[in-house]
């Protein structure tokens, strides 16, 4: 074999090993995604819970100032049989870095906050604010019978937004993995 024939033969190797690694490293970002599912159908608080349960939540993430309408704005979600995600979609509970987010735990004779956050409702399209993980990220093992909670928040460098994972351990949720993740776009 001459040698333009090898340099076309390990440029050709080059460009396909260069090829293979993009789609590898695309696939880990956007593709294997059966790990995760997408919070959703957030429900009004009142139709899932009892009014002392929604009082006590929201005595514990408020001044002595609560709004009287609070109750109309408070949505949760059933994340399993022992976890409920609560959102507080008014002014009085959002502000510069987005609106209340709180994860409660539930067991047979107590209601105990294990999680809080403030997320910007004003992400891209088709980003999910919050996606619930079967298993902790990069092979670590599970603390807790719970989900890990994905969350994405964004930064104040344009088109930069946080992705951070917490799980549970012991009495509430702590960060296991903080990535940023490069956006082109947002939507308002």
């Amino acid at each position: 074999m001459n040698s333009s024939k090898q340099i076309n033969v390990a440029i050709a190797f080059i460009k396909g090993f260069a090829l293979i690694l993009i789609l590898s490293g695309l696939l880990g970002l956007f593709g294997c995604t059966s790990n995760t599912q997408a919070v959703g159908n957030w429900q009004l608080a009142t139709k899932l819970y009892p009014s002392q349960l929604l009082m006590r939540v929201v005595a514990e993430n408020s001044s002595l100032s609560t709004p009287p309408d609070i109750y109309k704005h408070l949505q949760a979600v059933n994340l399993n049989d022992r976890l409920a995600l609560f959102q507080f979609n008014h002014p009085g509970f959002c502000g510069q870095f987005g609106c209340l987010h709180v994860a409660y735990l539930k067991s047979p004779d107590d209601f105990k906050r294990v999680w809080a956050r403030y997320l910007d409702p004003h992400l891209p399209r088709n980003t999910a604010p919050i996606r619930l993980l079967r298993e902790p990220p990069n092979g670590m093992i599970a603390q807790s019978s719970l989900p890990c909670l994905q969350f994405v928040e964004v930064s104040s460098v344009k088109h930069i937004l946080h992705q951070t994972t917490e799980c549970f351990e012991g009495f509430a949720y702590h960060i296991v993995e903080k990535r940023n993740l490069l956006v082109i776009g947002r939507s308002q």
